[in-house]
């Protein structure tokens, strides 16, 4: 079961410093509902958690395809394309999960 402080976390990674309402839209929930989770009035539920897993997975692809941007550092190298490959091949293989 998730506890408020991981929540917090990958929240934090999420959508940084004010990521509540964020990841609340991310999800179709209120703001409120996560702010439940967060002050034990409520408990996370499956639905709510794998939903939350779909976003983090979905934010690690978005990420991953901006690493060949023209003018970052790398962006064109064979390591840069190998990554980003893997990267791709974690992301199915944690979408098939689901």
């Amino acid at each position: 079961m998730m506890n408020p402080d991981d929540l917090r976390k990958i929240g934090r990674a999420l959508g940084g410093t004010h990521w509540q309402a964020d990841v609340a839209r991310d999800i179709s929930m209120s703001k409120s509902q996560i702010t439940r989770y967060l002050d034990t009035s409520r408990t996370p539920d499956m639905l709510f958690t794998s939903s939350l897993r779909g976003v983090m997975i979905d934010k690690i692809s978005t990420i991953a395809s901006h690493l060949t941007t023209a003018g970052l550092p790398q962006n064109k190298s064979a390591r840069t394309k190998e990554a980003l490959a893997l990267i791709k091949e974690a992301v199915k293989l944690l979408r098939q999960e689901d």
